[in-house]
This record gives structure tokens, sequence and C-alpha cells, in this order.
């Protein structure tokens, strides 16, 4: 229906074996499905582009565009949150080789607290809490590599549970390799360790690797099942 209340006219050329009127029955006319044309009572035929979207190419297109999109998406998300543990984990090493070294408290948590939320006033992250959690990830991991390849791979505060309920290494590991194969979120994480999940199944694993390989998530759907979190 026309905005002024008239029908629209769908207008078709006669199909490849019609005559024209008046006209031999040799003479034929090429088929085109739609063309603009205005008709006797005021109507207007559809184009081309009117019927693109409904068509299947055009449909095949769209989802493989749409798919291409999330998946950058997710690994754009997934590099942030890896160069945010990251850099949470240098945090926490510098603050717990200055209280080691200095004989520096944990008064000094509360200062360096103030002071980068001051300087970075539109970051998250800075609170002492998550501060005393940056010098645990360091004193946990005290090698770079076993971050970048292991708990980096994991949002913040899935490494935030392991800390505060996983205190044996191997363990941590563990579940760590099993959050990133199952996409877990924080809290079935939580779940899968309050209620042993490593006893009953870790010691069952006779080829549990004690040391992660680098990650190569080149698998859109693997990618997609961790949530992350960027505080950037």
């Amino acid at each position: 229906m026309r905005p002024d209340g008239r029908s629209w006219n769908l207008q078709c050329t006669a199909s490849a074996g019609a005559r024209r009127p008046g006209g031999p029955a040799s003479v034929r006319r090429p088929l085109v499905p739609f063309r603009l044309a205005r008709s006797r009572d005021a109507g207007y035929s559809l184009t081309m582009a009117d019927m693109l979207p409904s068509s299947k190419s055009y449909q095949d297109l769209m989802a493989r565009l749409k798919q291409q999109i999330q998946t950058a998406q997710v690994r754009a998300a997934v590099a942030v949150n890896r160069e945010l543990v990251l850099l949470y984990w240098r945090i926490g090493r510098e603050i717990l080789a200055r209280q080691q070294e200095q004989g520096w408290g944990t008064k000094v948590i509360d200062q360096l607290s103030r002071d980068l939320r001051q300087a970075f006033p539109d970051m998250q992250g800075f609170s002492p809490r998550n501060l005393k959690y940056m010098r645990a990830l360091a004193e946990a991991w005290p090698e770079e590599a076993i971050v970048q390849q292991a708990a980096a791979q994991l949002p913040w505060f899935h490494n935030c549970v392991l800390l505060d309920k996983v205190k044996d290494a191997t363990q941590r590991l563990w579940y760590i390799e099993q959050a990133i194969q199952n996409g877990w979120s924080r809290n079935v994480l939580v779940i899968q360790i309050e209620s042993g999940l490593f006893r009953r199944q870790g010691k069952a694993l006779t080829n549990f690797r004690t040391a992660l390989p680098p990650p190569s998530p080149t698998s859109p759907s693997s990618l997609s099942k961790i949530p992350t979190t960027s505080i950037f």
C-alpha cells in the first residue's frame, strides 16, 4: 500500500516466450525480472535493489561478513585481556620486589592506589584490593612465560578466583587449561573448584601437561566461549 492509500503496481516485462502485442510471433522480448517504471495508475514497479536482501546470495554474504566481524571483535577482546593481565602481573611484580627488597609494608598499596587512580582517573582496576591481587599473581607465577601461556589466556577475575581458591600451582594450571578448553564462566569455574573436579578427574589424566604450550586460538567458536573484560 502506497502512502497515498493506493496499491503498488508490480510491473514485470513479458517472458522470453511471450509475443509483443500486435507484433509478429517471432519477436521475443528478454526477461527482465523487475524494472523501475511509472505505470498507468501512477504505481511503481520494484527494482532489483528491492529484491536483493531476500536473495540467497545476499543472505550468504551477510552471514559471512557477520561471522568475520564477530570473530575480529572476539580476537581483539582476547588480545586486550591478555595485555591487561600481563600489565597487572608486572605491576604486582614491582610491588612484590619493592616490599621484599626495601621492607615496604602494606600501606604502600594504599598509597599506590590513590596515586594511580589520580594519574589515570578513567581507568578502573587500581583499588587496594585489586593491587593486592596483582601482587598475589606475581607471587603465584614468578615466571612471565607461564603468565603469557596460561594466566593471561583467562579474564582477570578468573585469575582472582584461582588465586583465592587454588593454592597448588599444578592444580591451578589444570583448572586454567580446563577453563580455556571448555569456555567456563567465572561462576562455573568456582563450582568446579569447590566440587573438587581436579581430585575427581585431574589425577586420572596420565597425559596432563604441567606447562601449557602457547595457545593458538583460531576457531571463532572457541574464542567466543570465554567472556573477557576490558578495563583499559
